[in-house]
């Protein structure tokens, strides 16, 4: 090999790269379960650089004892100018939960773009068909929307994050074609999250996450029960059943709002190689209105978990208690995934 040049002076020095491309296909597992919804398997498969010119065709499949979906999603790079995509989307799904049933299908069509090394900013058009059914009443309904988002990630790693902040702010127009009638409606929502540590060897770290949505329309009729905000179960307050936080029909059954906020603190420490410990906090209301009334108290509850650290990213096993629970929520729920809680 030659000498490098003297640090006094510049000079050109022939570089050899030799480059292999990677496999094209990936195949991927996981499991979870909690209290609520019971066990669910996700399963997923990519294809990477599928026609040459680096697309991408990524197919995901759910199958839980509450729901089963399909999504297919085809990402073009580079088009028209560099960092951005186009992409394709595709899914089917069947839920049945405490609110509603639903069988649905959804077909869009989208652009997103990389504004420097945190930003990307997109925007799509997407038909959507759902048949619900709530109390023995079927709906079929026909939705329209334009999504968009903005997003903010200066966090240092995806499943794992122990600095940095991401935030998202999401707002679509939909029109609806129901058979109770045409309406419009514009839902936004904000999902944020910071993360601190506390030593060099990032052992403890503090997670705070923060969600606030609203959605504008003339009635809360007319917004379909599908599209409206929910909170409770893993995703958001755990110890609570899935949706169950908000107002409730004569069935104690959830009915959804037009409004959401929660909030959740969690920290996290490793104790012993890949264990770790969390005990986390967390809180939320969804109204009727627009705008959060707390005309139903906020729902509260703590817990505690255990984490490994894989090498594919962080095993929890959570326990979560209400705090002021009301007579339809349980005493506790345990949740069991892949992944940080946020």
């Amino acid at each position: 090999p030659r000498e490098a040049p003297a640090a006094s002076g510049s000079a050109a020095v022939p570089v050899t790269i030799q480059a292999a491309e990677a496999k094209r296909r990936t195949v991927t597992a996981g499991l979870r379960y909690d209290t609520d919804d019971g066990v669910s398997v996700r399963g997923g498969f990519k294809h990477r650089n599928l026609w040459g010119e680096g697309e991408r065709l990524t197919l995901d499949a759910n199958l839980g004892l509450v729901d089963q979906s399909v999504t297919a999603e085809l990402r073009k790079p580079q088009f028209l100018r560099r960092r951005q995509d186009l992409t394709f989307n595709a899914e089917a799904k069947h839920e049945e939960n405490d609110a509603y049933d639903e069988t649905s299908a959804l077909l869009g069509v989208g652009l997103e773009r990389e504004i420097g090394r945190y930003w990307t900013v997109g925007a799509s058009g997407v038909v959507e068909y759902s048949l619900l059914t709530q109390n023995g009443s079927d709906d079929d309904l026909f939705l329209y929307g334009v999504p968009a988002f903005v997003k903010y990630d200066g966090t240092d790693d995806l499943l794992n994050p122990t600095e940095g902040v991401r935030a998202t702010v999401y707002g679509t127009p939909y029109y609806a074609m129901r058979d109770r009638g045409d309406s419009q409606f514009f839902k936004a929502e904000t999902l944020a999250s910071g993360y601190i540590s506390f030593d060099d060897e990032k052992k403890y770290v503090l997670a705070v996450r923060g969600r606030v949505g609203s959605i504008f329309s003339e009635a809360y009729s007319d917004v379909p029960i599908n599209k409206r905000f929910y909170s409770g179960g893993g995703g958001s307050i755990r110890g609570y059943q899935s949706d169950i936080i908000g107002p409730l029909d004569s069935d104690n059954d959830p009915v959804g709002g037009r409004s959401v906020i929660e909030a959740g603190v969690e920290m996290r420490a490793t104790v012993w190689g890949p264990v770790g410990t969390a005990i986390f906090a967390e809180g939320g209301s969804v109204s009727r209105e627009v705008y959060p009334d707390f005309e139903d108290d906020p729902q509260f509850a703590a817990g505690f978990g255990l984490r490994y650290y894989s090498p594919v990213g962080p095993i929890r096993a959570d326990i979560a208690f209400p705090l002021n629970p009301r007579d339809v929520d349980d005493a506790f729920g345990f949740y069991f995934s892949i992944g940080q809680a946020y």
